[in-house]
């Protein structure tokens, strides 16, 4: 085995001990890269305007009011969207790689770049052995976020209990990057989705972008 070969593995295992960790436990902030930033709504005459914290609006003989936004911005890499502002924010990187962990009390989104092209299957492989085989079951997802048609998998996940689903899509850049984004939700006793997830998703499905 090559030693290219064996850099990706070491970093596609700590990747994946991330994205585990982060299914028990809230991420703490790590890496050099701080927190995005503010985002707040405006009112000018009853009509709202988004900015960002810090950003200056000049505007004659109007009433503005300013208020804090319910949501941050995530802008980096080929990726940006809005997400619920009580998410923690955590960045974990080494050579190679990048891991992003935003997490809420029952969604989780995790954005993944690696330096390298990687197949999904090598992913899904390495997250299902860490949960262990006999706890999933694994099947063919496809979303769309906005104007994004996202391929990908689902990985259904029973822990004592507890009922977990990770979707894992792959975002196409062409720039010779491999870049995955993720969500992790806690199902309700019936299966349901949370509703924590469904609002988070919809946040996300009218604001991501994929930058060229």
């Amino acid at each position: 085995m090559s030693n290219q070969e064996n850099n990706l593995k070491r970093i596609l295992r700590i990747s994946i001990i991330l994205f585990v960790a982060a299914s028990s436990a809230s991420a703490q902030s790590s890496g050099d890269q701080s927190r995005p930033g503010l985002k707040l709504d405006v009112l000018i005459d009853g009509k709202q305007f988004s900015i960002n914290d810090g950003d200056t609006i000049r505007h004659d003989s109007k009433t503005i009011v300013v208020r804090s936004s319910k949501y941050m911005t995530f802008d980096y890499e080929a990726l940006s969207f809005d997400f619920p502002k009580h998410f923690s924010y955590s960045l974990d990187q080494a050579e190679g790689y990048k891991t992003w962990t935003l997490d809420g009390a029952e969604f989780i989104i995790m954005y993944f770049v690696l330096d390298v092209e990687v197949g999904m299957d090598i992913l899904v492989k390495e997250m299902i052995e860490k949960f262990g085989k006999k706890n999933c079951t694994l099947s063919d997802r496809r979303t769309r976020l906005g104007d994004l048609d996202l391929p990908g998998k689902r990985i259904n996940i029973t822990l004592v209990g507890v009922k977990l689903t990770y979707d894992i899509f792959t975002l196409n850049t062409n720039d010779g990057k491999t870049h995955f984004l993720a969500f992790q939700d806690t199902k309700g006793d019936d299966g349901s989705e949370s509703q924590e997830g469904l609002e988070t998703l919809d946040v996300l499905s009218k604001t991501i972008k994929l930058k060229e």
